[in-house]
């Protein structure tokens, strides 16, 4: 109970910092701007925003908001959480850990970093699928979201699940 006082004042600071942010894409050689989610497996998450993201949990979900979508995340999973602004500075090596990024926008859902030839699932919660296929060889994969109808669908992957408010 006490982690999760002292993870929703976090939360509450994060969104602050976080609500100036007008990030570029995470990751990639020149660096980025995002929030990162690390499991507690180990694995590291990374979301790259578009627009202002909106920090919040409800009940046991970690909720990150923008116009176009919502993505919950349940809190139960992860160990922390961490803003990364353009890279790191000089002379603080780069952790080894994999690292699986997802980033939302309007037209749908871009996946980098994901294990080449797994596969991914776009389904609402009633559990229609609304497609589904596999991460090519560079560990990409790009979920249209432009024609579905308002609603809550859920991407699965090989090393993350999470909803999505439309």
């Amino acid at each position: 109970m006490k982690s999760i006082k002292h993870l929703g004042v976090f939360l509450l600071l994060l969104s602050i910092v976080a609500l100036p942010l007008a990030a570029s894409p995470l990751g990639g050689s020149e660096g980025g701007s995002g929030l990162l989610l690390w499991q507690k497996d180990g694995t590291k998450i990374g979301y790259a925003f578009s627009e202002k993201p909106v920090i919040t949990y409800t009940g046991s979900d970690l909720v990150i908001t923008t116009t176009h979508a919502a993505v919950h995340y349940p809190l139960a999973l992860l160990s922390r959480l961490t803003l990364e602004l353009d890279g790191l500075p000089e002379g603080i090596a780069a952790p080894t850990i994999s690292e699986v990024k997802f980033s939302i926008t309007p037209q749908g859902v871009e996946i980098l970093g994901e294990e080449p030839g797994s596969s991914y699932r776009l389904y609402n919660l009633e559990g229609r699928t609304f497609t589904n296929g596999r991460i090519d060889a560079a560990g990409r994969a790009f979920i249209p979201l432009a024609d579905l109808s308002k609603g809550t669908y859920i991407v699965k992957t090989h090393s993350a699940s999470f909803k999505i408010l439309k």
